[in-house]
């Protein structure tokens, strides 16, 4: 089974009303996708939190940090259950 990883980062060139876009990389043995997350944060906030790990008690970073960690989570769920649905060779 192939290791399957998730990273996170913003896009700065992609600024609106001095808030970034965040995108999702995520990478499943030698394939790679990324993907936007349409979630904005302050660039500031990003780095002052360290990605969001260290986020405040503000619900607008608690939410954003659940929503970007669990990303990588259902991807592994799906993933899992396609593997499982595999027909067996012969």
């Amino acid at each position: 089974m192939s290791k399957l990883k998730g990273s996170f980062y913003l896009k700065n060139d992609k600024q609106k009303n001095e808030l970034a876009i965040f995108y999702a990389k995520i990478k499943l043995g030698s394939s790679t996708s990324t993907l936007a997350t349409r979630k904005y944060i302050c660039p500031i906030r990003w780095k002052k939190t360290n990605m969001l790990l260290q986020a405040e008690i503000i619900n607008t970073e608690v939410s954003l940090k659940n929503y970007i960690y669990d990303i990588p989570m259902k991807i592994a769920g799906i993933y899992h259950n396609l593997n499982s649905n595999k027909p067996k060779r012969l």
